[in-house]
Formats: C-alpha cells, structure tokens, sequence
C-alpha cells in the first residue's frame, strides 16, 4: 500500500545532497563548449522530470595521444567496412532474393555514418549514396540513441532505417585501428553470391555472334595516349613557285587516333590572312591521291545473296577483301628529325621537336636544323620634332599609337625617391642670373631640383623695394641641357639630371644663364652620402685629383696653407682654406672645395655660435609674447619614460612642432644641432628648453651679429629651409696634407 502524498509521508530525495547550485546553460559537448540550455540539469544536477538524456558518442581509451578533442584528433579519418544485405524478391522466377554489396563509412570526428552501394550496369535500381552522412540513431528499445564505435565490428549487424546490414569485411586501416583501442576483429566473412547476378554474368560472357565482323578496337591507344601530342617545327620551301617563300609551320600528331594537325606560323606584318589551322586534323596519306568517288571503294565486298530480297536473304562476304585498295597512311614511327613529310604535294622538312617528343622518341641530345631565317631590322621610324606642346612624352604617345596613351614614368625611382617623411629629397641651390643688366645682377634665386622625376623648378624671393616682383620664375618640369648632343635614333633633346647641378657651374634654362652660388646642407649630405652617383661629391677622386696638381709642388702647397694660419694653430677658417685650394687647383668646382673643407672640417667647431642661435630664438619668441616653457619642459619629461633627462633628435623637434613652438624651421634646426648630446646622440631637452627661456634667463639681443644669423638662415626659406650651415667655420689643414702627401 503506497502512503498518501501528504507532508510527511514521503521521503525526502535531497537528503545527504551538497550540491543545491543551479545549472547553467553552456557546458562542453564533446571538448567544445558551446550551449546545452536544451538539455540542461535541475538543482544540484539532477535530470529534470522528462528531459532527454544527453546523446553520447564513442569513448576511447585515455592515456595515449594528446588531449585534443575528436574532431581534432580524429580528423578526415574514416572506418571503412564491406557489407551487404538481403532483398526478398516477389513474382520473378529467375531469382527469389537479391544480395546488395555496400560499403559503410563510420567518421570518427563526429560519429557520422554514411552507405554507399557500387553502381552496376544495368542493374536498373538507385545506387550511389543509399544514406547521406549523419547520425543515425538505434531502433528500438534503445531509441533516443544513436550508433557509437561499440556497434561496429566485423560480423555484426545493424539495423539502419528498418534495413538490416551484415558487416563482412574491412579494410586494413579500420582493422588496425581496432586492434589499437583493444577490440578483437574476426576474419573477413564472405559476401554470399547472388545467383541472378552469375547468370547475368554467364549470360552475356556466352554471347558470341554467328558470324563476327572485323573489328577495329581503338579505345586502349585512346585510354594509353590520350592528350599526348607530338609537335614538330619544320618548314615549307615553296619558293620554287612565283612569289613562293619559305613558311614556317607546326605539325601535331595525335598518338590517340594517328592523325596530324598543321598549323602555320605568321610573323607580324607579314601580309597574310592569318588562318587558324592549315591543315585540320585528319589521317595524312604518304602518297597524295585524288577522291574517290561514292561507292568505287568499299571496305567488304558481298560475293553472293541467297534467298529473296529484303527480309529472310542471305550474304557471303569476302573475308579476303580482294576489292579494298590499300592505303598508307603517317605512323610516328615515320617521324623523326631531318626526314620530309608529304603533305598533299607539299614537303614539309621537320627541323626541330619540343621536350616531350624528343623524350618520346629518345632524342634529346639530338641537334637540331637551324630553320629561322635571320631578319633583317626595320630601320628606325623618324619622329616629328617637339611642337612645344605639353611634355616630350605626351607628343611621342600621339606618334606611336592611334589612341594616345599616358606615358609611364619610373616607378620604382618615384617610389624611393618622393617625398618620406621630412626628407623630402630636394636639392636646393642658391642661384644668381648672369647678365650685362645692373638691375639683374642682385637678383637671387633658388633652383629646386626634385629626385623622384628629374624636374627642376625656379623660384625668386621677393626683395622689398628691389622693383621686381618674386615668386615662380619657372614652373616645375624638365629641362633641356644645350650642352649635351641631341639623342642620335629619335633626335629628341637631353635633359639635365640632378648630377649635372653643382655649385659653381652655371646652368642654362631656356637661354637663361644661371650660376649655382651655393646650396644647403640638404644637398651636400646628400651628394656625399651617394657619391658613387655625384662625382662632384666623391671625396677619393677629388683628393686624386688635387694630388696630380700637387705632387709636382708640394712645397708651394705647404707654404702657401702655412702663410695662412695664425701663429701657433693647426686650423684655418673655412673661406680662407677654401679660396686658398681654389687658388692653387683651378680645375676644382665650387662644390668640389667645399667638399673638402666640409670633409676636413673641425668637428668641435661650429657654424654659429650658440649664444647667437639662442639669442635669435628668444627674439623670436619674446615677439609672440610665448611663456609656455613649464608646459614644454613636462611633455618633454612626459615623452622621456627612462627618465634620463635625453631624448632623440626626432622626437624632440616632432614634440617642439606639436606643440606649435614659434620658431622657424631654419632657426629650430640649428639649434637642435647645436644643443648638448650625451654618449647615444640623444639631445638635452633641459638645456634646450633653458636656451630658449627669456624670461628666466635672457639673453642680448639685438646685435648685428644675430641679425646677419637670422638672415643667413632664412635665405633658403623657400619651400622648406634647411637646417644647419653647408660650410663649416673651421678646416683642419694639417690632416688635408697628410692625407695628400702622406706622414
């Protein structure tokens, strides 16, 4: 007698329970965490009152291999096994059941099953994929469920969809893995016969014809050599004929069928209507001979008929063929380098084959007929002169094709030499015009020469109350060099190229004479630092140079750079050292000397003395009423994460230009180059920031001598001045002339 459900009669099922948590709804399935609020527990774990029991998949042992999850691990591996099943087989006499082979694929990942039958011929059912890969799940009493590894093994059976199947066989991969995990698998069984399927067999395999035709079994050279072609050049001597030449062409022979393909080979421009194949592809005869006519040859000849006509009348062949004419036709074995080729009257001389026809025949080492004639070149086509109109390369598009196309420039050279950064790869030179004019003679200019396309642009500062108004004097593009010979083939002009810019050569731009005064330290950094392309800069062949002028008077040399110093000094300053060797080797350049001077200059000497550049720098700023150095001081600190009171010179003119400091680009680059620097290169922001302070510690201003620096430094002050002076103050004459007459 079961007790009442009333409170205290029934026992309590959580009695002894620690766990009164409530379950989530993400878990791992299979190593995969994912959501599981379908089939999520109750309180303390505990199945909920028809919940479905979570599907399980194969378990395998534990302690070999890795810990990845299945469908890791196991990953496009298959179990394979043969199997077959029984159909019963209703109102046919000749079979009362049928026996299907199938094979049954078990994916490991994931616990797939997928069946596939063989196709046979003429077997008149569905075959191919009986069931489509994915779970299947147990026929009763275990529904709910679905087939794990456990299921499978050799000499089982499995009950798919209501359809039993005998697991016979397997292969050996799936009887290794077996055995690894530790199953036993028995030895294959054999798949019962299917007695209508041998008496099919049998059937056709006894079908022979009472009286056999001859037939021509081709498909195993087509199976063997399908796609495999032979190609061999050769030519046509058809000059024989009135306006015969010699033709070049292409013969391919199919190793399928034995047939030969011929196409022709046109060179451009040769006047002919280009045909896609000369010679479709057909059996080629060795002996050329005219159509026959329908009916006059026949492959069988009919000797006798018996009977009536028609229906019911019988034939004899002649199994002689004693009517047939015989005809020759092109084997690959009558191929072969040197050897002629009739193709319907014309001789084709086979010179030369591809790889795979001499590796086909065993020929590689053999030479070849040397067939191409030698053309003669076209000679050059004449091109119009320059109308002055747009760029040289836009005229010569108009000359070379019928639809003008846009000229192509130097990418690459673009690429590496435009603008990176704030290296904007730009030489700039200060200019003066050469003229009888006494307005023109104080005329300055700064030429811009630009790397990445070779095109020079002019620009004229403007100077108040010099009556002439500056700006662009000559806008950006090339120009032509008349002191280099015109190009020989098209006749068209040389242009300069930024080698040919030096200080003290003089320029000529559309008749305009420019001489180059100087330039800034932009340019000559950058001509020493690619020498090999600057001659003017290649510090080894100016000394070579000075040292053939030299060795003939060293003693003048010694004496006339000794006249030069002050007593007790080894050092001279920059503009007596420079107009002393210009003096003594008038084949130097301008830029040559100053070359020199820069590369035997004192690196403790300065351009511009500090007191000077600060100065500058406060006027500048006390102008603009500028008091922000405690701001300026803490971004620098801020920026500075060791802490070591430096920072590189990168950084430090970037944060001075974020913070938008009043100071010109020339004045703020000098006065980095000439502030303090510890071991690593690294600036003293401190002594920067205390440089430039004028309210704590001022500095005099309004001397000549900073007035003349400021206006020094502003002369290249279009479009982007440089920083720093390209001469330095002070030459270290005595180490020049070790290095020029050695000790």
């Amino acid at each position: 007698m079961a007790l009442p459900f009333l409170p205290g009669n029934q026992f309590n099922p959580k009695l002894g329970s620690e766990r009164f948590h409530k379950s989530h709804c993400f878990d791992y399935n299979n190593q995969v965490s994912g959501y599981v609020g379908f089939n999520k527990s109750g309180i303390g774990g505990d199945r909920l009152p028809g919940a479905a029991p979570p599907p399980e998949f194969s378990k395998f042992p534990t302690g070999k291999g890795g810990s990845q999850p299945s469908w890791v691990a196991f990953d496009r591996q298959v179990l394979r096994f043969y199997a077959y099943c029984q159909e019963p087989v209703h109102e046919k006499r000749e079979e009362r059941s049928r026996t299907r082979r199938v094979q049954i694929y078990f994916f490991l990942e994931d616990d797939t099953i997928r069946v596939v039958e063989p196709k046979q011929k003429n077997s008149a059912l569905p075959q191919g994929d009986i069931i489509r890969r994915h779970r299947i799940p147990r026929p009763s009493p275990a529904d709910g469920t679905f087939y794990t590894l456990d299921d499978f093994n050799v000499g089982r059976e499995l009950s798919l969809y209501a359809k039993s199947f005998k697991l016979a066989a397997c292969d050996q991969f799936t009887r290794n893995f077996l055995t690894k995990i530790g199953k036993t698998v028995p030895e294959d069984d054999g798949v019962p016969t299917d007695e209508y399927t041998e008496h099919r067999t049998a059937m056709a395999e006894s079908m022979q014809p009472m009286r056999p035709y001859e037939r021509y079994d081709t498909l195993k050279q087509f199976l063997d050599n399908d796609r495999k072609v032979l190609r061999f050049y050769g030519i046509w001597d058809d000059t024989n004929n009135m306006f015969g030449e010699v033709r070049e062409m292409v013969l391919h022979y199919h190793l399928a069928d034995d047939t030969v393909e011929l196409l022709e080979v046109y060179k451009a421009n040769c006047q002919r209507d280009t045909i896609p194949i000369y010679l479709h592809r057909v059996q080629l005869p060795k002996e050329p001979h005219t159509v026959p006519q329908p009916g006059q040859t026949v492959s069988r000849t009919i000797l006798n008929v018996f009977g009536p006509m028609g229906h019911g009348g019988r034939h004899i062949l002649d199994n002689l063929k004693t009517g047939v004419e015989p005809v020759e036709y092109y084997h690959h074995s009558d191929l072969a380098i040197g050897r002629s080729v009739n193709v319907f009257g014309r001789r084709l001389l086979l010179c030369d084959a591809d790889g795979f026809t001499r590796k086909f025949y065993g020929a590689e080492s053999e030479e070849s007929i040397d067939y191409r004639m030698e053309r003669s070149e076209a000679p050059p086509r004449p091109l119009p002169p320059h109308n002055d109109y747009g760029t040289l390369e836009d005229s010569l598009a108009n000359c070379k094709n019928l639809v003008p196309k846009k000229p192509k420039g130097d990418f690459v050279k673009f690429y590496e030499k435009d603008r990176h950064g704030l290296d904007g790869h730009v030489l700039r030179f200060l200019a003066r015009l050469e003229t009888k004019l006494p307005i023109d003679k104080d005329r300055r200019f700064v030429i811009s020469v630009f790397l990445s396309d070779d095109t020079v642009a002019v620009f004229e500062p403007p100077q108040r109350n010099s009556g002439v108004i500056g700006g662009n004097y000559l806008s950006r593009g090339r120009v032509e060099n008349p002191d280099k010979e015109p190009d020989p083939i098209t006749s068209h002009p040389q242009f300069y190229l930024p080698e040919d810019f030096a200080v003290g050569r003089v320029i000529v731009m559309n008749k305009h004479s420019f001489s180059l005064l100087d330039a800034d330290d932009y340019v000559f950094k950058y001509m020493e630092e690619n020498a090999h392309e600057f001659q003017q800069s290649d510090i080894g062949s100016i000394v070579a140079t000075i040292r053939a002028e030299a060795m003939e008077r060293e003693d003048a040399f010694r004496s006339s750079f000794e006249e030069g110093l002050h007593s007790g000094d080894s050092k001279m300053e920059s503009a007596e050292f420079t107009a002393i060797l210009a003096n003594l080797v008038p084949r130097l350049i301008g830029h040559e000397v100053m070359t020199v001077a820069r590369y035997y200059s004192d690196p403790k000497a300065t351009g511009v003395a500090v007191e000077t550049v600060a100065a500058t720098a406060q006027e500048q700023l006390k102008k603009v009423n500028f008091e922000s150095f405690a701001r300026l001081l803490d971004i620098f600190r801020y920026e500075d994460e060791a802490r070591s009171g430096h920072l590189p010179r990168s950084d430090v003119r970037r944060l001075c230009m974020s913070f938008k400091v009043p100071l010109t680009k020339e004045v703020l680059g000098t006065l980095l180059d000439r502030c303090p620097r510890n071991e690593q290169d690294e600036l003293n922001y401190e002594a920067l920031v205390d440089a430039i302070n004028w309210r704590q510690k001022p500095r005099p201003a309004g001397s000549n001598e900073a007035a003349t620096t400021q206006h020094a430094l502003a002369s290249f002050a279009y479009p982007e001045p440089s920083a720093g002076q390209s001469t330095p103050s002070a030459v270290s004459y005595d180490r020049f002339l070790r290095d020029l007459f050695g000790g």
